[in-house]
């Protein structure tokens, strides 16, 4: 499991613009189809501040995994590009959880996720940067819509489960 301390390193990474560039065309370079999703038509509900914020908690969560690889678990290999397949497939399910629970608390929302990918601190981290309405930050206030706020956790959920899946079999071997 990615632990809070490999977030928290990444975030205080990513304070300039040129980490924050680099780290884009890191991200850009070793994970090519999750950032041909992120261009689908789906992501024109969002403003271009919601966009960006969106990539930016990305960059973390990605920061995150390879913080976490070169730190505590130096024999884990490099994660792998995740695959268009998997990204379809994670999409699809966690569209699946978020519109199973309609109508109900956005925190009741998410539980079917933390019980499915076993990434809770990238989940939380997610969770409290986009919905968390308790908040005054400004991930809090930036997706001021429902739907918008969705696709972003959704899109989020969608990283870590190929994150958690890469991290599993790797434990498994």
């Amino acid at each position: 499991m990615i632990p809070v301390t490999a977030i928290e390193q990444s975030l205080d990474h990513l304070t300039s613009e040129a980490t924050l560039e680099e780290a884009m065309l890191a991200f850009a370079q070793e994970q090519t189809a999750f950032l041909q999703y992120l261009q689908t038509e789906s992501f024109e509900l969002l403003t271009q501040d919601e966009r960006d914020y969106l990539q930016f908690l990305l960059l973390v969560m990605y920061g995150a995994s390879t913080w976490a690889a070169e730190n505590d678990e130096k024999d884990r290999p490099k994660l792998a590009m995740i695959s268009g397949e998997d990204i379809e497939s994670w999409d699809e399910r966690c569209w699946e959880w978020m519109q199973a629970s309609v109508g109900k608390p956005m925190a009741t929302r998410l539980d079917k996720f933390f019980n499915e990918i076993n990434q809770e601190e990238l989940l939380a981290f997610a969770e409290d940067s986009l919905v968390d309405s308790d908040e005054e930050g400004e991930g809090a206030n930036l997706f001021v819509s429902g739907p918008s706020r969705e696709l972003g956790f959704v899109t989020l959920a969608v990283f870590v489960a190929g994150i958690d899946e890469q991290l599993q079999v790797w434990e498994a071997e």
